[in-house]
């Protein structure tokens, strides 16, 4: 974390971790084909603006889906928008 008065130091750490996410941004995912025997990951996401989910399998993605929220969902608490999202 980069604090007032602190000299920014450019690590091998920062380096590593620069390099991982230019490599995210310039290679876009693969879903993979699921493996129904196999354990799931689901990653949720939830804010005012919309929801996200990430369903994963041995560090894989499998299937993404993102969508805005409706108005009236709007109004959600946020431990409620995140449910909606496992139930879309």
């Amino acid at each position: 974390m980069q604090r007032k008065g602190v000299k920014f130091q450019w690590t091998s750490e920062r380096v590593a971790r620069f390099e991982k996410i230019k490599h995210m941004f310039l290679h876009a995912p693969t879903l993979r084909i699921d493996y129904p025997k196999k354990d799931f990951v689901v990653f949720t996401n939830a804010c005012k603006e919309g929801l996200s989910a990430v369903l994963m399998q041995e560090e894989h993605v499998i299937f993404y889906e993102s969508r805005k929220l409706n108005e009236h969902v709007k109004n959600y608490a946020t431990h409620d928008l995140e449910l909606v999202v496992i139930v879309h």
